[in-house]
């Protein structure tokens, strides 16, 4: 499971992110956080296993 910063920290960098994890392993889903505090929401969240 890989989950990224908050968006507000994250940047543009999570896109490179997760095309790294696509080459490297099997995304079995991908999915953004709506709910909880300012620091939660917009977080995305990965379930990959090894390709």
């Amino acid at each position: 499971m890989f989950e990224s910063h908050a968006p507000k920290y994250e940047g543009k960098g999570l896109a490179g992110a997760i095309e790294i994890l696509n080459r490297l392993f099997t995304v079995r889903e991908q999915r953004v956080l709506t709910a909880g505090t300012f620091l939660d929401r917009g977080r995305t969240f990965i379930v990959a296993e090894r390709a």
